[in-house]
């Protein structure tokens, strides 16, 4: 923006000269001695307040960068206590807390890819265990709300910083809000519809057409979510890997 500022005054400025030196004197050598002093003042300034944006716009690019480094983790986290939550045992020889934290970590990480790798069908029985054994549905729910809020901040970094973007990292980006936001509010939706059966056969014994019912309406949705599921977690992980963004 200030070098378009700046060339435009330039222009300006240059062709005021010319007519001036017309208008006054007439003569030729005047006319270019003063166009060429105006052009070198042009490429000073032009220079300096690019260099002087560079610096400012530098520290915005940082601070992006830095956001999409959070909203990543985040996003990764709420996969990980929604589908990755799990007891490993832990080696005897591991004391220190930090590196008994990196090992959980490292496990929720190969458990998460392993997911990703699985086939539709695979996948959805998975899925399907996570949800019906995780005994917390409170923050099943938190944590999908935690996606469609990290898709929202994606949104808003794709929007508001795309100068700032790679076109590799733009591409991650829109993948991963339209991923997110899928995967957490179908299982919004799943736990939705599956609350409402129970509720439902709490009050009377179901019939077999409903259990019918459940069923596929719970199986429709976990194939959305196996399938948003595969979408998020690889470009997620991808984005952790950009070393800009660690």
């Amino acid at each position: 923006m200030i070098e378009k500022i700046t060339l435009t005054l330039g222009i300006i400025l240059a062709i005021a000269s010319l007519l001036s030196a017309f208008y006054i004197n007439g003569y030729l050598s005047n006319i270019f001695f003063e166009l060429f002093g105006i052009g070198i003042g042009i490429v000073i300034v032009n220079v300096m307040l690019s260099k002087m944006e560079n610096r400012v716009w530098k520290r915005v690019k940082l601070h992006v960068y830095d956001d999409i480094r959070l909203t990543a983790e985040l996003a990764y986290t709420a996969i990980v206590n929604i589908f990755g939550q799990r007891m490993f045992a832990i080696p005897q020889q591991i004391k220190d807390r930090a590196e008994i934290n990196e090992f959980i970590t490292k496990k929720q990480c190969q458990l998460i890819k392993t997911l990703a790798d699985m086939d539709e069908d695979d996948l959805k029985k998975e899925l399907w265990k996570r949800l019906e054994e995780h005994g917390s549905e409170a923050l099943v729910r938190v944590y999908a709300r935690e996606l469609i809020r990290c898709a929202e901040e994606f949104s808003h970094i794709e929007q508001t910083y795309l100068k700032f973007l790679t076109p590799k990292l733009a591409d991650i980006l829109m993948r991963l809000r339209k991923s997110l936001r899928g995967l957490g509010r179908i299982i919004e939706s799943y736990l939705a519809v599956r609350d409402r059966y129970l509720q439902r056969f709490m009050e009377r014994e179901p019939t077999e057409r409903e259990r019918t019912m459940m069923s596929l309406e719970l199986s429709m949705r976990l194939e959305v979510m196996a399938t948003r599921f595969k979408q998020a977690v690889p470009p997620l992980l991808k984005i952790r890997e950009i070393e800009e963004i660690k």
